[in-house]
């Protein structure tokens, strides 16, 4: 098998159900963790068009699932001002009072229960996989993300898509490297339960 000059995968048809499952899976856990950060629930899932881009937006929030037969680098991309109406959207307070750190936290916050959720879901596979601390860096970095995607020997499928609500949006994407096919045979997407969802502490 090689890769192509996207980064895509290429694989065996008899795969190519496992990985789009997996890929649906991941967007609809951001969706469900976003609206536990947010307390909204009208948030859309929206496919982007250039799965190619090498800068989404002015910031980034990156965390890594990873283990010896997958690996998932899941990133937000986003702006001040998206970022600032996701926490307006939860807590009563002035906009002026929100800082940029304030930003950086929420956002860490979303990509790490986004990542927590995913590895949930790979059910047996889940012990054998670990969670980075999620980061938050300047947007134009993906350039080099991309660029050290494209050359990895192991192949890998990159996937964009949007988070959308009426006050703000966020683009997220996926990098996924599959080791061992196994990994995502029995991934299962787990529903939301809005009375375990908790309440968020805001520092």
């Amino acid at each position: 098998m090689g890769q192509t000059a996207t980064g895509s995968i290429s694989r065996h048809s008899d795969t190519d159900g496992n990985l789009s499952n997996f890929e649906d899976i991941l967007q609809k856990i951001s969706r469900d963790k976003l609206i536990d950060q947010t307390g909204i629930q009208e948030i859309d899932i929206h496919p982007y068009s250039n799965v190619d881009a090498s800068i989404f937006d002015h910031w980034m929030s990156l965390v890594l699932l990873a283990g010896r037969k997958l690996k998932v680098c899941i990133k937000i991309h986003f702006d001040t001002e998206s970022g600032k109406q996701m926490i307006l959207s939860k807590f009563n307070r002035s906009p002026d009072s929100i800082t940029l750190d304030m930003i950086f936290d929420r956002l860490k916050e979303l990509s790490n229960l986004t990542a927590g959720g995913l590895k949930e879901s790979l059910g047996q596979e889940n012990g054998n996989c670990g969670l980075s601390l999620p980061l938050v860096t300047r947007g134009f970095d993906e350039v080099l993300f991309r660029d050290r995607f494209l050359s990895a020997k192991k192949h890998g499928k990159r996937n964009v898509w949007q988070l959308k609500s009426a006050n703000f949006k966020l683009i997220l994407s996926s990098e996924i490297q599959v080791f061992d096919w196994s990994a995502i045979q029995e991934v299962n997407y787990i529903e939301r339960d809005e009375e375990e969802e908790g309440e968020l502490e805001f520092l």
